[in-house]
């Protein structure tokens, strides 16, 4: 308790009185001298550490002096690993907000999703910002998942490395306890199985978006393709109709005289303005309804077809 409290003397003596000393976070041994360390590593907020080492015996300093560049590495890693985690810290922050947008985007989206079976213009053009918005998003969320798992990747790295090192040092001193510096592998395990958890839960925000921009797109290809449906049968019936109506003009010359009056002629232009034009206007209706009455036939079998298939 009497070193404790003289670690934490010193540890104030070195800090400015007006910032703040980082936590205790373990004692222990290292070449038979006690030391201390405060900071502690999941806390990445003010991350701040410090290790106060008491030397009992000269045999301790000589050896740090020894395998100083070992240690100076050996913590080269640490600190590696503990930024590589703070900065993942600060994606996860991004993606979190992010992730909730989706789910809130996914909700209201399929929540207020059209009922009807065909889209009116101002909802089809919707979809089709949609379909921009919402690869965007994907885009830019599939980034920050691999942003998220590139500090696991450095994590897991410098992890093997601070392992490789202080395997070193054990080589070299095989009789010091170096527990002290092992009990970092457990931080380590503990960051690697944060961010797993973390890549495996904002995992599911990629799906969610393939699932909303699929749907998407599978609505706007339906309405479109009802659209090119509606004006391919508009085409056809309107070239029926024109057609007929092409054909009777051509088998009647003069269909109005022939059913009023048989034995009756109409000589144009000698016959007068009036009376020509009459017959004219008469002439064209008589074969356009014609055209229509054809047009209208062939949309009646097209429905009646259309209605079996469909049963």
């Amino acid at each position: 308790q009497e070193l404790r409290q003289l670690a934490d003397e010193c540890l104030r003596a070195f800090i400015p009185a007006q910032i703040p000393c980082p936590h205790f976070n373990q004692e222990g041994e290292l070449f038979g001298s006690p030391i201390f360390e405060y900071g502690v590593p999941s806390q990445p907020e003010k991350y701040c550490h410090i290790l106060v080492w008491i030397f009992w015996e000269p045999e301790a300093s000589d050896k740090f002096i020894d395998y100083y560049s070992n240690f100076i590495n050996l913590f080269c890693y640490r600190n590696k690993v503990i930024r590589a985690y703070q900065l993942n810290r600060d994606v996860y922050q991004v993606i979190k907000d992010h992730y909730q947008t989706i789910e809130q985007y996914f909700d209201e989206t399929f929540q207020n999703w059209p009922a009807s079976q065909s889209l009116s213009q101002a909802e089809l053009n919707k979809f089709k910002e949609d379909i921009k918005s919402v690869s965007q998003k994907a885009l830019d969320y599939s980034r920050l998942l691999r942003d998220l798992d590139h500090y696991r990747l450095t994590i897991t790295i410098n992890a093997e490395n601070y392992k490789r090192e202080l395997r070193d040092i054990s080589g070299k001193l095989p009789q010091d306890d170096l527990s002290f510096l092992e009990t970092f592998f457990n931080d380590c395990r503990l960051f690697q199985e944060q961010i797993q958890s973390d890549l495996g839960y904002f995992g599911n925000g990629t799906a969610l978006l393939e699932q909303a921009l699929s749907a998407i797109r599978a609505r706007v290809d339906i309405d479109q393709a009802e659209r090119e449906k509606r004006l391919e049968r508009w085409i056809a019936l309107v070239g029926t109709g024109l057609a007929v109506s092409g054909i009777s003009s051509q088998t009647a010359g003069k269909p109005v005289e022939s059913i009023i009056d048989p034995k009756e002629s109409l000589d144009c232009p000698s016959s007068g303005v009036t009376p020509c034009l009459t017959y004219s206007v008469v002439f064209v209706l008589f074969h356009v309804a014609v055209g229509a009455i054809a047009a209208l036939i062939l949309n009646g079998i097209i429905n009646w077809r259309s209605k079996n298939l469909t049963k």
